[in-house]
């Protein structure tokens, strides 16, 4: 692994994600603003509850000991992106310590739903838009982009037909999943879009084991 990659991309913003959280919550109070929502402060909760985005964020820097070159620079933005994000969270909570949780208003409510239902139809139709570009003219062989396992990336025999497979299961899920942010509550169409985006990536990857065994 490279040097400067493990200490700048994945050391040093765990560092200061770590020791910022660390350090706040010695000076933070037993009950701070935990959550925010169209109004405002709507919700009070433990102080401790502030670990949970350095703990995704060391989650995420597992990724950096896989050697597939996507995966560790999408383990060192996911890592910097925590620490930035903490960043503001803290920025938040310091800022509104004095402050009372008041419950939304319906119309508040009915706005952040149709922000969520929103932002889910959206992620439907990227992920739709993926999957027809693998579909329509799938990429060469490469590290970075398609659908790449050890056997597509091994043999271009499997990697065309997979990534074709691939293309039109994430078209089949981002659309399943776009249908579902505008038929279904925001939390149950999150639920569709994740579970959805799963299941195609597993088919995809039984679709490459199979057909690597069949070209043996």
């Amino acid at each position: 692994m490279n040097r400067n990659y493990l200490i700048f991309g994945i050391l040093l913003p765990l560092l200061l994600l770590w020791g910022g959280t660390l350090l706040a919550l010695f000076f933070l109070p037993e009950t701070v603003p935990a959550h925010f929502g169209p109004g405002g402060l709507d919700r009070l909760g433990s102080k401790h509850e502030l670990i949970g985005l350095p703990a995704l964020a060391t989650l995420a820097a597992l990724l950096a000991f896989f050697k597939n070159p996507a995966l560790r620079l999408a383990a060192a933005l996911a890592v910097w992106i925590f620490a930035f994000a903490q960043g503001l969270v803290l920025a938040l909570v310091f800022t509104h310590l004095d402050a009372a949780p008041r419950a939304p208003t319906p119309e508040e409510t009915e706005l952040g739903e149709r922000v969520l239902k929103g932002i889910l139809a959206l992620g439907g139709l990227v992920t739709a838009g993926l999957g027809f570009a693998l579909l329509k003219s799938p990429p060469e062989p490469n590290p970075y982009y398609g659908f790449r396992t050890r056997e597509t990336l091994e043999d271009p025999e499997v990697w065309y037909p997979v990534n074709r497979f691939a293309g039109v299961a994430l078209a089949a899920a981002g659309l399943v999943g776009a249908a579902s942010a505008l038929l279904l509550p925001g939390l149950y169409a999150a639920g569709v879009l994740v579970l959805a985006v799963l299941l195609a990536t597993l088919a995809s990857y039984v679709h490459a084991k199979r057909l690597a065994k069949e070209k043996r």
